[in-house]
């Protein structure tokens, strides 16, 4: 089986004099497909599922490595995603999550792009043991 997760230091931030540990994690999409799956065949509402996106997106925001805009497919970046685990959120508050649930909403995902975009993310967290 492929490793799916690889540890490198990447070096100082240019603010700071802490080291960061990157940790790349290649997207599987057949896994992510697979979680999708299950999602949709919990039935979460599409309000859920903007709320459950927007949650997860705020957990691993500040780990980024290359921060994003707007939540959407991370198969955009490419198939690896580098995040620093020591910044994952461990629980965003309620106001930051319905802020961005809004925000979701206005662009009008179908339900099908969410529990894509909900799964993409638990696949991190769990890539990452969180």
């Amino acid at each position: 089986m492929e490793e799916q997760v690889e540890r490198k230091v990447v070096g100082k931030r240019a603010k700071g004099t802490a080291s960061k540990d990157v940790v790349s994690i290649k997207l599987d999409e057949d896994a992510i497909r697979e979680r999708a799956y299950e999602i949709s065949q919990q039935g979460p509402s599409w309000d859920d599922s903007v709320w459950f996106l927007a949650e997860a997106e705020l957990r691993l925001q500040p780990a980024y490595d290359n921060p994003r805009l707007a939540p959407s497919s991370l198969a955009e970046l490419g198939n690896v995603i580098q995040v620093n685990p020591k910044h994952v959120a461990d629980q965003p508050s309620e106001d930051y999550i319905r802020a961005l649930a809004e925000k979701i909403a206005q662009s009008s995902p179908r339900l099908e792009e969410l529990h894509w975009f909900v799964a993409e993310r638990r696949w991190i967290l769990d890539q990452l043991h969180l």
